[in-house]
């Protein structure tokens, strides 16, 4: 069972993240907190927690002060509602792991924090700073361009085919081959390519 830390400061989200995990037999809530005191406070409990699901402003804090109690020694996955920040390399470097809307269906959510926890047992955590593109330029088409954009601003393959006006079967494909050109693993690493590239 994977022991998760949830911090976000708004009384609502708290207790929708409780419902979500609610007689989950592969996820356990650990403790839900929405301020930097309160993790203080946790002490030694910490040392039960496994995953860190967090929002990136806290009542006294944000992501970054987070990451500097944390020290990478618990995978920080950031939930947030907004689709898209010039930040994300900020927070990579400080040790964030992972980056998925609070729109997200409980299986994309439940498949990064199973993600995420596979990779740090046994070793000591490791974030995404390490991918280094080696390329400043993009090999990717104007059209593969136009979709990643729409995927970065969080839009779904039904919405990127009725604005582009292409079926979702096409949309699919030119995702499939952002995916595979930018050897992204993830949205985080789309973001990644996207501003060492200067795409946007």
């Amino acid at each position: 069972m994977i022991n998760i830390l949830f911090i976000d400061p708004h009384p609502i989200v708290q207790k929708g993240f409780k419902f979500y995990f609610k007689n989950d037999t592969e996820f356990k809530i650990h403790k839900v907190i929405g301020s930097l005191e309160e993790l203080s406070q946790l002490h030694s409990s910490l040392n039960k927690v496994d995953i860190i699901v967090s929002e990136i402003h806290l009542k006294d804090g944000n992501i970054g002060d987070l990451t500097k109690k944390i020290n990478k020694k618990i995978p920080i996955i950031v939930l947030s509602d907004k689709p898209y920040s010039n930040s994300i390399n900020k927070y990579i470097k400080m040790g964030v792991y992972d980056y998925i809307l609070k729109t997200s269906k409980k299986n994309l959510i439940t498949k990064t924090i199973k993600n995420v926890y596979k990779k740090s047992i046994g070793t000591k955590f490791i974030s995404l700073n390490h991918l280094k593109l080696k390329k400043s330029k993009t090999n990717l088409s104007k059209r593969e361009i136009e979709v990643l954009r729409h995927l970065l601003d969080g839009k779904r393959n039904i919405e990127i085919s009725k604005i582009l006006k292409i079926n979702q079967k096409t949309v699919n494909t030119y995702k499939t081959r952002v995916f595979t050109k930018t050897k992204a693993i993830n949205t985080i690493d789309l973001y990644k390519y996207a501003n060492e590239s200067r795409l946007f």
